[in-house]
């Protein structure tokens, strides 16, 4: 923790502000400005699709819905540290002016590529509007070299939290089935509803939000291009080693739409057979979730495979729901070889097509994958 707060802490007082605190099991930080901002620098920032705003060596970008966060709201924010990365921090943090909550992503030192670049590529996912994708608020590059991401924050927490928190019910195929075909619709979007795909490259279930209503929202999209290499690769393997990698990756060093939609299947089994993709066998090695399957169906099985959050706790049969359509699909798009993977517009149509019944009023139905979702790029199908 001390090292994530040094890389915040700004001027020449860094040593002095250093803080290390813990509250309840949590740790906690407090950010300070390296200057104070007036009150007409603060009253002249404004959005201009991600145009910088720079004083002296810091530089502040604003994107849609973050165009009235300052300076002295980012560094002033004080934070709760949510999860670490290979490449960074995230905090949710609190905003002292007005008591709201944002998200922030501290990259960690050394792992980006050359600044320009850098800042480039932010410039450009800060753009991107869509109803199932986590989007920022703002950029802010510090003159010690920090580099923050301000998010939207996202009350509920993440897939995986939601599939393994033992304090929490488990929750039923409705809402699981909601928040996949969320997540494949933001999937989609970055596929082909933009000039430029984006790749997402680093897809799992800690990266997928769900937010108070069970609608999920990819975060991290794009990540890896932003990455010199050495850190690439080390995000490639934390992801392989977590069991999301498609397995051509580690080869060819590049991730690309089909291994994205592998990564989707990989979290599509998961949230069906309700094992973790990390589980490892007597030999130490990863257990394969696709090889489980093709064994639980060799071995004439199959109704032991699902969980039982899926099943109601024994309440219905596999056959029910589409659950073994949604396994079918899961299993294709976890398929060896690229080529035979469906693209991520025929996954939402498939899921489109599997409602589970009967609707609850919890469940409601989440908008179509269309071009009413916002960008500031050019929206192409």
């Amino acid at each position: 923790m001390g090292e994530a707060i040094a890389w915040i802490i700004i001027g020449s007082v860094s040593a002095v502000l250093l803080l290390g605190l813990m509250l309840v099991g949590c740790s906690y930080i407090t950010c300070r400005p390296s200057r104070a901002v007036s009150d007409s620098e603060k009253s002249s920032t404004s959005f201009n699709k991600g145009q910088p705003e720079q004083n002296g060596c810091e530089q502040l970008v604003h994107f849609e819905g973050g165009e009235g966060l300052t300076v002295d709201d980012i560094l002033n924010a004080s934070g709760e540290v949510l999860g670490k990365s290979s490449y960074g921090t995230v905090y949710k943090a609190r905003l002292q002016r007005n008591g709201g909550m944002i998200a922030l992503r501290l990259f960690r030192d050394g792992c980006i590529r050359r600044s320009e670049e850098f800042v480039s590529g932010i410039q450009e996912l800060g753009l991107i509007r869509h109803s199932h994708l986590l989007v920022m608020q703002a950029f802010y590059a510090g003159p010690s070299g920090e580099n923050l991401v301000i998010y939207d924050y996202i009350a509920r927490g993440n897939l995986e939290q939601l599939l393994y928190n033992r304090n929490r019910a488990a929750p039923g195929w409705s809402k699981l089935h909601r928040i996949a075909l969320g997540a494949a619709r933001g999937l989609a979007y970055l596929h082909s509803g933009l000039q430029t795909p984006i790749i997402h490259g680093n897809l799992k279930t800690k990266n997928i939000l769900i937010d108070e209503n069970y609608e999920a929202h990819l975060s991290d999209f794009g990540f890896h291009e932003l990455m010199n290499q050495s850190s690439k690769i080390a995000m490639l393997e934390a992801s392989a080693s977590q069991g999301y990698l498609a397995p051509e990756v580690l080869k060819l060093k590049k991730p690309n739409t089909k291994s994205d939609t592998y990564s989707f299947g990989i979290i599509l089994l998961e949230i069906l057979i309700g094992r973790r993709p990390d589980e490892r066998d007597s030999a130490n090695q990863i257990v394969d979730l696709p090889m489980v399957v093709k064994n639980f169906v060799l071995e004439e099985r199959i109704s032991e495979l699902f969980s039982p959050a899926i099943l109601g706790g024994g309440t219905r049969s596999p056959t029910e729901e589409g659950l073994l359509r949604v396994l079918q699909l899961a299993m294709g798009c976890c398929a060896p070889s690229p080529s035979v993977r469906p693209d991520m517009r025929e996954v939402v149509r498939q899921l489109e097509k599997i409602c589970p019944a009967p609707l609850s009023p919890t469940y409601g139905f989440s908008p179509q994958y269309t071009s009413d979702d916002r960008s500031s790029r050019e929206f192409v199908l």
